[in-house]
């Protein structure tokens, strides 16, 4: 039972695919963000709402992904936890600058990781 929870990957590919998905979602998180900036009109409150619960389901992914990244690289659930939520957490502050900052903590991170691994 146990060989079937268990990945096929090896963990740089592991890692290698978590990375890709991180960056994926930030990518897609900066997008849309400029877009909505530039489409929707600051006087239209049903637009600014429709457009906030969206950017929030991306903030939602690209923090899952950092967790799932964080977690291939440290092995620890709990850390990997608190890293997601500390990026929802810094996405209020100084515009977001927080989640930008430990996006390339752990990326950078991974790549160390990878180095050592290879």
């Amino acid at each position: 039972m146990s060989n079937l929870l268990k990945s096929t990957f090896s963990e740089k590919e592991t890692i290698q695919l978590n990375k890709k998905r991180v960056l994926f979602a930030f990518a897609s998180l900066i997008l849309f963000t400029l877009i909505s900036g530039l489409l929707c009109d600051p006087n239209n409150s049903e637009c600014m709402r429709n457009m906030g619960s969206i950017h929030l389901i991306f903030l939602l992914l690209h923090a899952i992904f950092c967790g799932m990244l964080y977690k291939s690289i440290s092995k620890n659930i709990t850390i990997s936890f608190l890293m997601a939520i500390l990026i929802i957490v810094l996405s209020w502050f100084a515009f977001g600058i927080g989640t930008v900052l430990l996006t390339v903590y752990i990326i950078v991170k991974a790549n160390t990781k990878l180095k050592t691994i290879e």
